[in-house]
């Protein structure tokens, strides 16, 4: 299956997910539903070489959904170091705890003292 339409899928999920409507299917549904979220994770980890940081904060955030806050942390770090000034990214850093390293713009150098 071609990682977007995983990735697609993962986004769907976790907009089902925040939806009102969902909140009030039977318990029976909702479980199911949170039984995909591993397999999700799993497939798309395992092309994780080809994924974008848009992939990694899905990863991220389907990882909190099932209480995989290391995973979480693994995936917002791994996005983090393709693209540091991701808004998403550093939203998931901010809400996981992840400090974060400031980096001086290339060509500057620390501040003598």
């Amino acid at each position: 299956m071609p990682l977007r339409r995983m990735s697609n899928a993962a986004s769907h999920l976790l907009t089902m997910l925040r939806n009102i409507r969902y909140l009030a299917q039977p318990f029976e549904y909702r479980r199911k539903v949170r039984q995909t979220i591993p397999r999700i994770i799993s497939m798309m980890a395992s092309r994780d070489s080809e994924c974008t940081v848009t992939d990694m904060t899905r990863l991220a955030w389907l990882s909190l959904k099932v209480d995989d806050e290391a995973g979480a942390r693994w995936w917002t770090e791994r996005g983090l170091a393709m693209e540091g000034d991701n808004v998403h990214c550093l939203s998931l850093a901010q809400r996981l705890g992840i400090q974060l390293q400031r980096q001086l713009p290339q060509n500057s150098k620390p501040a003598k003292r």
